[in-house]
């Protein structure tokens, strides 16, 4: 059956198979296709162009990437305090598709600028020292946290990491702390702490 549409809902000359600007459930009643391919194409009004009427392929709909990446190689290595419990201070952006982190406010969060379920994680490397643990957790500010510990070697430098997906609201944010038992201060040598948002609330 040809689709057209059609302002009004009927009367003399109107086509019976048009979909109508002002009738309900016209749409709801046309057969649905359950499984998409990217070579399928949708009707659109286009606002660029005084809302004139064009196709667009599924596979050439636009993806938003949400993503960010920080991490602290510009200023080098941090002094963290044994038996202390320390939010990590980022100073270097590698990528933020979404202004999720700002390096002078409040450098130590990834804000979700926009709701959703977020991939976060974080993973360290720290100077090597036989004594102690290491470890590595992500905060979010209502005070939830993933945890992950890793232990210090004599001849090794130190790695951890931690991954999880959580929910945030508009504005929520994520933090990384770190902390370490070695009986005196030891640099953590690296950290990068990321997050991709891979669906909806």
């Amino acid at each position: 059956m040809p689709i057209y549409i059609s302002k009004g809902g009927g009367g003399g000359g109107a086509d019976a198979d048009a979909i109508h600007d002002n009738v309900a459930g016209e749409i709801a009643a046309i057969a649905e296709k359950t499984a998409p391919v990217t070579a399928d194409l949708v009707l659109i009004e286009d606002s660029a162009a005084a809302n004139a009427k064009k196709r667009v392929q599924l596979d050439n709909l636009p993806v938003k990437d949400i993503s960010v990446l920080v991490d602290i190689s510009t200023g080098g290595a941090i002094s963290i305090e044994n038996n202390t419990y320390t939010t990590v201070t980022f100073d270097t952006e590698k990528f933020d598709t979404d202004t999720c982190w700002e390096g002078v406010t409040n450098p130590t969060r990834l804000t979700a600028t926009t709701a959703g379920k977020y991939l976060v994680f974080a993973s360290t490397q720290w100077a090597s020292n036989a004594a102690g643990t290491r470890q590595v957790y992500m905060r979010r500010n209502d005070g939830l946290s993933d945890w992950n510990q890793g232990e210090g070697t004599a001849a090794l430098q130190a790695y951890g990491s931690v991954g999880g997906i959580i929910s945030l609201a508009a504005a929520a944010y994520v933090e990384c702390k770190v902390y370490q038992t070695s009986g005196g201060a030891l640099n953590l040598d690296a950290c990068r702490f990321g997050m991709i948002k891979i669906g909806d609330l």
